[in-house]
């Protein structure tokens, strides 16, 4: 009998963690593509060729699902520039414009509360 409630409840853990595992990957697919459309809108247009850098990359590692958000080549050069301004050529300084750190924040938020509500019930 004590095998059989051990048993029971041994398959009862593996479904919710399935469940859970299931929610969080779905979860963090969701925001990673919500984040990438943010950056894209908050990022400066000059030509509109550094927007159509940003990507999504989906990766899964022992068991770990990860989403990276990235400026693509040859655009992953003005990231940093952008963000935190830089000097020019001609010795003056390029006013920052920063997009990233807000999306950065409001995209962790928001997959932070996600988990939250699933991981409660």
């Amino acid at each position: 009998m004590a095998r059989d409630f051990s048993r029971q409840l041994l398959d009862a853990l593996e479904q919710y963690t399935d469940e859970v595992v299931e929610t969080v990957e779905e979860a963090v697919d969701d925001v990673g593509k919500h984040g990438r459309e943010e950056w894209k809108q908050a990022a400066p247009k000059r030509t509109g060729a550094y927007r159509r850098s940003i990507k999504l990359k989906k990766m899964k590692s022992n068991g770990v699902f990860r989403v990276t958000i990235y400026s693509d080549a040859p655009y992953h050069r003005l990231t940093h520039l952008l963000e935190f301004g830089h000097k020019a050529r001609d010795g003056s300084m390029v006013k920052a414009q920063p997009h990233i750190a807000q999306v950065e924040q409001d995209v962790t938020q928001e997959l932070e509360d996600i988990l939250t509500e699933v991981l409660k019930g």
